[in-house]
Protein backbone atom coordinates (compact mmCIF):
# COMPACT_ATOMS: atom_id res chain seq x y z
CA UNK A 1 0.00 0.00 0.00
CA UNK A 2 2.66 2.20 0.98
CA UNK A 3 4.27 1.70 -2.46
CA UNK A 4 0.81 2.65 -4.25
CA UNK A 5 0.70 5.80 -2.33
CA UNK A 6 4.48 6.76 -3.11
CA UNK A 7 3.63 5.46 -6.97
CA UNK A 8 1.08 8.17 -6.74
CA UNK A 9 2.67 11.17 -4.99
CA UNK A 10 5.64 10.78 -7.96
CA UNK A 11 3.43 10.40 -10.66
CA UNK A 12 1.58 13.44 -9.57
CA UNK A 13 4.79 15.86 -8.94
CA UNK A 14 6.22 14.21 -12.65
CA UNK A 15 3.12 15.37 -14.00
CA UNK A 16 3.32 18.89 -12.67
CA UNK A 17 6.82 19.20 -14.01
CA UNK A 18 7.91 21.25 -17.33
CA UNK A 19 7.78 24.03 -19.04
CA UNK A 20 4.50 26.63 -18.64
CA UNK A 21 3.57 29.76 -20.16
CA UNK A 22 3.46 33.25 -18.45
CA UNK A 23 1.00 35.46 -17.92
CA UNK A 24 0.14 37.90 -21.27
CA UNK A 25 2.16 41.39 -20.82
CA UNK A 26 0.18 44.02 -20.09
CA UNK A 27 1.07 47.27 -21.34
CA UNK A 28 0.12 50.50 -19.38
CA UNK A 29 0.90 54.22 -19.71
CA UNK A 30 2.04 57.50 -17.64
CA UNK A 31 1.72 61.45 -18.70
CA UNK A 32 4.20 63.60 -18.97
CA UNK A 33 3.04 67.28 -19.41
CA UNK A 34 -0.96 66.85 -18.55
CA UNK A 35 -2.85 68.95 -15.84
CA UNK A 36 -5.06 67.32 -14.00
CA UNK A 37 -8.29 68.58 -16.01
CA UNK A 38 -6.41 67.70 -19.24
CA UNK A 39 -6.80 63.46 -18.24
CA UNK A 40 -10.09 63.42 -16.54
CA UNK A 41 -11.67 62.43 -20.12
CA UNK A 42 -10.22 59.67 -22.15
CA UNK A 43 -11.21 57.32 -24.82
CA UNK A 44 -8.90 54.26 -25.53
CA UNK A 45 -9.59 52.22 -28.65
CA UNK A 46 -9.16 48.96 -29.68
CA UNK A 47 -7.63 48.31 -33.39
CA UNK A 48 -7.30 45.70 -35.39
CA UNK A 49 -3.89 44.59 -35.40
CA UNK A 50 -1.80 46.79 -38.67
CA UNK A 51 -5.31 48.07 -39.44
CA UNK A 52 -7.45 51.23 -38.54
CA UNK A 53 -10.62 48.98 -37.94
CA UNK A 54 -11.80 49.86 -34.34
CA UNK A 55 -12.73 46.78 -32.89
CA UNK A 56 -14.21 48.40 -29.48
CA UNK A 57 -13.48 51.62 -27.47
CA UNK A 58 -13.60 52.41 -24.24
CA UNK A 59 -14.63 55.48 -22.51
CA UNK A 60 -13.13 57.22 -19.26
CA UNK A 61 -15.18 60.27 -17.52
CA UNK A 62 -13.59 61.40 -14.26
CA UNK A 63 -13.08 57.13 -13.87
CA UNK A 64 -9.36 57.22 -13.72
CA UNK A 65 -7.82 58.64 -10.53
CA UNK A 66 -4.34 59.65 -11.03
CA UNK A 67 -1.50 60.79 -8.94
CA UNK A 68 0.92 62.92 -9.57
CA UNK A 69 4.40 63.09 -8.74
CA UNK A 70 6.06 66.13 -10.21
CA UNK A 71 4.75 66.63 -14.04
CA UNK A 72 3.23 63.22 -14.40
CA UNK A 73 0.75 61.70 -14.04
CA UNK A 74 0.22 57.94 -12.72
CA UNK A 75 -2.90 55.98 -13.46
CA UNK A 76 -3.31 54.47 -9.53
CA UNK A 77 -7.31 53.41 -10.10
CA UNK A 78 -8.40 52.68 -13.47
CA UNK A 79 -10.86 50.28 -15.31
CA UNK A 80 -9.32 47.13 -16.96
CA UNK A 81 -10.08 48.27 -20.02
CA UNK A 82 -7.10 50.74 -20.56
CA UNK A 83 -4.78 47.48 -20.05
CA UNK A 84 -3.47 47.51 -23.68
CA UNK A 85 -2.17 43.38 -24.91
CA UNK A 86 0.19 43.22 -27.78
CA UNK A 87 -2.33 41.53 -29.84
CA UNK A 88 -4.51 44.67 -31.12
CA UNK A 89 -3.36 47.94 -31.64
CA UNK A 90 -4.54 51.19 -30.07
CA UNK A 91 -5.70 54.74 -30.45
CA UNK A 92 -5.47 56.84 -26.85
CA UNK A 93 -7.52 60.03 -27.22
CA UNK A 94 -7.73 62.90 -24.68
CA UNK A 95 -10.61 65.33 -25.71
CA UNK A 96 -9.38 67.96 -23.63
CA UNK A 97 -5.76 69.09 -24.83
CA UNK A 98 -7.11 67.47 -28.02
CA UNK A 99 -3.83 65.03 -28.01
CA UNK A 100 -4.25 61.68 -29.63
CA UNK A 101 -1.70 58.91 -29.37
CA UNK A 102 -1.31 55.95 -31.97
CA UNK A 103 0.17 52.95 -30.51
CA UNK A 104 1.28 49.98 -32.43
CA UNK A 105 3.85 47.07 -32.67
CA UNK A 106 3.55 46.25 -28.63
CA UNK A 107 6.31 43.68 -29.06
CA UNK A 108 6.06 41.23 -26.07
CA UNK A 109 8.85 38.49 -24.96
CA UNK A 110 6.66 35.51 -24.59
CA UNK A 111 8.39 33.31 -21.56
CA UNK A 112 7.92 30.47 -19.65
CA UNK A 113 8.86 28.78 -16.12
CA UNK A 114 9.41 25.48 -14.40
CA UNK A 115 6.61 24.12 -13.20
CA UNK A 116 7.66 21.72 -10.70
CA UNK A 117 5.26 19.52 -8.19
CA UNK A 118 2.64 21.96 -7.03
CA UNK A 119 4.14 25.25 -7.65
CA UNK A 120 2.24 28.31 -9.69
CA UNK A 121 3.32 31.05 -11.42
CA UNK A 122 2.69 33.70 -9.29
CA UNK A 123 4.36 36.38 -10.57
CA UNK A 124 5.00 35.27 -13.81
CA UNK A 125 4.58 37.83 -16.62
CA UNK A 126 5.28 37.96 -20.04
CA UNK A 127 8.06 41.52 -20.42
CA UNK A 128 6.73 44.08 -23.22
CA UNK A 129 10.22 45.36 -24.97
CA UNK A 130 8.74 48.07 -26.84
CA UNK A 131 6.12 49.82 -29.00
CA UNK A 132 5.79 52.68 -31.22
CA UNK A 133 4.11 55.77 -30.07
CA UNK A 134 2.74 57.78 -33.21
CA UNK A 135 5.58 55.90 -35.92
CA UNK A 136 8.80 56.24 -33.00
CA UNK A 137 9.65 53.54 -30.97
CA UNK A 138 10.02 53.54 -27.46
CA UNK A 139 11.79 51.16 -25.01
CA UNK A 140 9.09 50.22 -22.24
CA UNK A 141 10.00 50.39 -18.36
CA UNK A 142 10.35 46.54 -17.49
CA UNK A 143 8.08 46.26 -14.83
CA UNK A 144 5.67 47.06 -14.63
CA UNK A 145 5.82 47.27 -18.50
CA UNK A 146 5.05 51.23 -19.00
CA UNK A 147 5.25 53.91 -21.53
CA UNK A 148 5.27 57.58 -20.42
CA UNK A 149 3.20 59.57 -22.98
CA UNK A 150 4.10 63.50 -23.33
CA UNK A 151 1.49 66.25 -24.12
Amino acid sequence: MRQCIYFLVFITLLVGCGETPCEQAELRFRLIGFSDADSDSLILRRLKKNSAEVIDSFTSYNSTRFDRFGDTLIPVSYSINLIMQSKYDYQLYFPGPGRQFHITELTEVISTYKKSGFSDKTGCINPMNSCRVDGNLVSTIQFPNTIYLKK
